[in-house]
């Protein structure tokens, strides 16, 4: 468990962090992220040092000592009964051992020890993340807010646009 990523696995980690983030389903929605050492850096400043966030990682490793999966969670100070879940993914290779599970549901307990105030827990995934929904159900989450995301296209935006 990690606040500030470590240097020496900063580089697994943002790797690993990439590729299960980019292959949640979103539908058709087609969107790629890439997440440096550099670009983690400058959020954990943004969230911890600038904001006072609290942002929590948990990792899994295998025997070999290769970063097999993640979880993370956002605490914010002034909504104090209110905690974000992030993202929990797992490399494809390492799979249907129920990995993903077990980390939500270690941070959970983390939650519960560090928060004892915590009334509510957020988290979110497209309805199209079969995997992740049944994890959530299985933890106890439940669906309270739908929300939709569209896609357009910019080019002659202008001309849509009264001005």
């Amino acid at each position: 468990m990690f606040e500030t990523c470590p240097e020496d696995i900063i580089q697994e980690y943002t790797e690993i962090y990439t590729e299960t983030l980019n292959q949640r389903p979103l539908g058709q929605i087609p969107a790629t992220v890439r997440v440096t050492p550099e670009t983690r850096k400058e959020k954990e400043k943004s969230w911890i040092t600038n904001r006072g966030h609290k942002w929590f990682t948990m990792i899994t490793k295998e025997s070999d000592q290769q970063i097999s999966g993640l979880t993370e969670m956002v605490y914010i100070p002034e909504s104090p009964y209110y905690i974000e879940q992030l993202l929990t993914g797992v490399k494809t290779e390492y799979r249907g051992r129920g990995l993903g599970k077990w980390l939500k549901a270690e941070m959970i307990d983390f939650i519960h020890k560090k928060y004892p105030k915590i009334k509510f827990i957020a988290t979110d995934n497209a309805g199209t993340n079969a995997p992740m929904i049944s994890i959530n159900e299985k933890l106890g989450f439940t669906e309270h807010i739908s929300i939709k995301t569209y896609q357009f296209n910019l080019s002659g935006l202008d001309d849509l646009i009264p001005i």
